[in-house]
């Protein structure tokens, strides 16, 4: 049975098709017509849920969003964005194929950002789907089967991720796991991503794995480790579609981290890689300034490796090819945010600046006592310059001592 949402217009199906798009395509209206004629003999809820697959009427929901978010509802900026089962994905071949290959939703987030919306375009997309309402499409629910019987497979039963079933039931761009999420759990995870991620999962346009590193302990431990980066590699050496990979605070240590390197150094359409305390250390550092400046097949653009202990030869090899490969104009430029790196510097500036503490406060007492009987001029000079040292000297300990 057809949602109440479809339901209020059932009696006005043409002015509400005629309302969606005023320059809609002559011929598609002829097509629309003749089906139209040929399903005259079906029920009036098979007649409404068959016209909202092929996008002729959009539920009230999703017109919400567009007069809230400012985007229109025309052909031109709706293209991009494929209703799940709708006819429009995939007509050529047979049933067979267009089930195999056929997307659950695809977004064009740059298109969406140009609307200057004040909402973010990762919540507009999905929000402007309908969702899978084709009850004979059974894509969705083998996709979703087959990462539960991985999950069972790899003995991660009981951590079934609520934020990758979200996501493929709703096909959003970002895959945001949640809880406890381990090596196991991403090897359950690359079952569906390496056989659906460059078809029917080809919507998802970044993988934030941030979240996991804070939330659920296995063994004592959060996150995942070289194993789950090796697994996570092999995902992104394959992938088409993937822009963005978020794996801050997971401990990867070097070797987990240099297989990341070497999927990226071939992945054209990754352009962001943020790894903000993955313990890559001097030897993945090394790693990465070998991977990368001399990749042309590389398409990052913005790479995060900030408090890594990469220390003074991993920066300084870091920043060489940075140099090197932005000098290529045929490249694209790369921004590396090295911030924190430099271990024995920081250390040492935080114990030469803990004893220019001590020495503030010796020379605040011997000041405070030769101004003793000297006029009060003297007297707020002398504690206005010994107050200003101490905070001087700690603020700069606490900062270095806190690099990491």
């Amino acid at each position: 049975m057809v949602s109440q949402e479809y339901e209020t217009v059932g009696d006005k199906l043409p002015q509400a098709n005629e309302n969606i798009c005023d320059s809609a395509d002559p011929a598609a209206s002829r097509r629309n017509s003749s089906e139209e004629e040929l399903s005259d003999d079906l029920p009036a809820d098979d007649r409404i849920e068959r016209r909202v697959r092929q996008g002729a009427i959009l539920p009230l929901s999703m017109r919400l969003v567009m007069q809230i978010s400012g985007i229109g509802c025309c052909q031109e900026c709706t293209g991009s964005m494929a209703l799940p089962g709708s006819n429009s994905i995939n007509r050529n071949g047979d049933d067979a194929n267009h089930e195999e290959t056929a997307l659950l939703g695809d977004y064009d987030l740059r298109a969406l950002r140009r609307q200057k919306s004040a909402i973010s375009p990762l919540v507009v997309g999905p929000m402007m789907m309908p969702g899978n309402i084709d009850k004979e499409n059974s894509l969705l629910e083998r996709i979703i089967s087959e990462y539960i019987a991985s999950c069972r497979f790899y003995g991660c039963t009981d951590r079934v991720n609520a934020g990758v079933l979200t996501t493929l039931r709703f096909s959003l761009p970002s895959l945001r796991v949640s809880g406890s999420f381990h090596d196991a759990d991403m090897l359950a995870l690359a079952e569906i991503m390496i056989k659906y991620g460059n078809g029917a999962l080809r919507y998802i346009k970044r993988l934030d794995f941030s979240l996991s590193s804070k939330e659920g302990k296995l063994n004592g431990k959060a996150g995942f480790r070289s194993h789950g980066a090796f697994t996570l590699a092999k995902i992104l050496q394959i992938s088409d579609y993937i822009e963005e990979v978020f794996v801050d605070r997971n401990r990867l240590g070097p070797y987990g981290a240099s297989a990341l390197f070497i999927a990226c150094s071939s992945n054209s359409s990754l352009k962001r890689l943020l790894m903000r305390r993955c313990r890559v250390r001097e030897r993945g550092a090394l790693a990465f300034a070998e991977l990368i400046s001399t990749s042309s097949e590389c398409g990052l653009v913005e790479v995060d490796l900030s408090a890594n202990g990469i220390g003074f030869k991993g920066s300084v090899s870091i920043e060489r090819a940075i140099v090197e490969r932005n000098q290529n104009s045929d490249l694209p430029a790369l921004i590396v945010n090295m911030e924190g790196n430099l271990v024995l510097q920081e250390v040492l500036n935080g114990v030469t600046h803990g004893l220019g503490i001590i020495l503030a406060l010796m020379g605040s007492s011997l000041l405070s006592s030769s101004v003793r009987h000297q006029p009060s001029r003297h007297v707020v000079s002398c504690a206005v310059y010994s107050t200003s040292l101490i905070v001087l000297y700690t603020s700069s300990t606490l900062y270095h001592s806190f690099f990491m």
